[in-house]
């Protein structure tokens, strides 16, 4: 579900779920540790990328519908340790977002230090509400950092996905570049950052990033429980199987 690809000092941790790298706890768990341990074993600097087309759609909901409530709390909990590992990296993270990046997906790429993604008529954005799930004040907070207060209340509340272009227009993402080169501008982000003399560029970086470190250690694990419950709610499941039955009538025309 994780491919490890080293490019030199940097390494690409390639998200593999065909089709859509949808997120399952064990991928998230792959994910968070490759994080983890990419400093001990040499690297500098990393690039979460996707595959063609998807960055990420996000939680895997026709996989989730069918766990129980424990497997609810497990995904929950793994999508918010990822999204602290990524946010309190050691090493500079970009993004390489060739494709759509939807609710989890996004989540992953907002926490970290820049943003690349791909031109046309790909989306990215926090839908959550749409399925009766509630937008975490953390994850607000994220949002708020990068488009500003109002525009993320708006963005949030109302679980708009925006394209690439608005996504740049606004902040949401740093830069866009045609689909074959995300990858090669996201490694070429990495190598600029590293010639910077380097414990110079790594104060600065830690001292730009305190914010978002302050807002996860604030973040709880009752918290994320109150949310995953929010899975199982009637409200939820039902909009989550219309959803599902909307897709499956998509695929059917």
């Amino acid at each position: 579900m994780l491919k490890t690809i080293d490019h030199g000092p940097i390494r690409e941790l390639q998200l593999d779920h065909p089709p859509v790298n949808a997120l399952r706890a064990p991928l998230l768990s792959a994910l968070r540790h490759a994080i983890d341990n990419a400093p001990r074993e040499g690297a500098q600097a990393l690039v979460i990328s996707g595959a063609p087309g998807y960055f990420s759609a996000g939680l895997d909901v026709l996989y989730q519908l069918e766990q129980d409530q424990q497997a609810a709390n497990l995904v929950f909990h793994e999508i918010f340790a990822t999204m602290r590992t990524v946010g309190t990296s050691r090493l500079p993270v970009v993004a390489a977002v060739e494709g759509h990046a939807v609710g989890g997906g996004a989540m992953i790429a907002l926490f970290c230090d820049y943003r690349i993604m791909a031109s046309g008529e790909y989306r990215i954005g926090l839908p959550e509400v749409h399925v009766g799930l509630p937008i975490p004040p953390v994850m607000f907070n994220i949002v708020s950092r990068l488009v500003g207060p109002r525009l993320a209340e708006r963005l949030c509340v109302e679980g708009r996905l925006v394209v690439s272009d608005e996504a740049e227009r606004i902040g949401l993402v740093d830069e866009l570049a045609p689909l074959e080169e995300v990858k090669e501008n996201a490694l070429s982000w990495c190598r600029r950052i590293l010639e910077l003399p380097s414990r110079a560029m790594r104060l600065t970086r830690a001292a730009s990033r305190v914010e978002i470190a302050t807002l996860l250690a604030s973040f709880g694990w009752e918290e994320l429980d109150e949310l995953a419950a929010g899975w199982s709610g009637e409200e939820t499941q039902t909009a989550l199987r219309k959803m599902v039955e909307n897709m499956k009538s998509d695929k059917q025309k």
